[in-house]
């Protein structure tokens, strides 16, 4: 059974190596349609190997590095450096 989020892998892919991606909330859920309610809390997105989200933007090399809550979620390279 293929992932609901799947596709943002997929999009996470397509996007260079190095570059940081920012999605906007709405750009996520047209990518994987409507986020669960557990979304809305910032554990939801962490960068957590056991949880079926996190899979999918870790196992293309990236990790979430920012979340604004019901706004945006920034996601870079696995090991890249970010400045606060």
């Amino acid at each position: 059974m293929t992932s609901k989020y799947a596709p943002l892998s997929r999009y996470l892919t397509a996007q260079p190596d190095d570059d940081t991606v920012s999605l906007a909330w709405s750009e996520i859920e047209a990518l994987v349609g409507p986020l669960p309610p557990s979304a809305s809390v910032r554990q939801w997105w962490a960068n957590t190997a056991g949880s079926n989200q996190a899979q999918n933007w870790l196992v293309v090399g990236r990790r979430v590095s920012e979340v604004r809550l019901d706004h945006a979620v920034v996601f870079s390279p696995v090991g890249q450096v970010v400045e606060a």
